[in-house]
């Protein structure tokens, strides 16, 4: 399930920086959520917030991360 806010973890970001095609946002989020045949599965936090809309990743550098 994807969050509204950054992470309060040091995880890596995974951000929803559009609000377009949702179903392809939806297959993203299942595919990064299935371990893979050798059983690998990443450490992500997703966020799905407008407010992140056409967000740059300069923009997600200077975010608190007390936020």
């Amino acid at each position: 399930m994807a969050r509204c806010g950054p992470p309060q973890d040091r995880g890596t970001l995974l951000v929803r920086n559009g609000s377009t095609r949702q179903e392809r946002w939806q297959a993203l989020l299942e595919a990064v959520a299935t371990p893979s045949e050798d059983g690998f599965l990443p450490a992500l936090a997703t966020v799905d917030d407008l407010r992140w809309r056409d967000a740059r990743s300069e923009d997600l550098r200077v975010v608190p991360r007390a936020l």
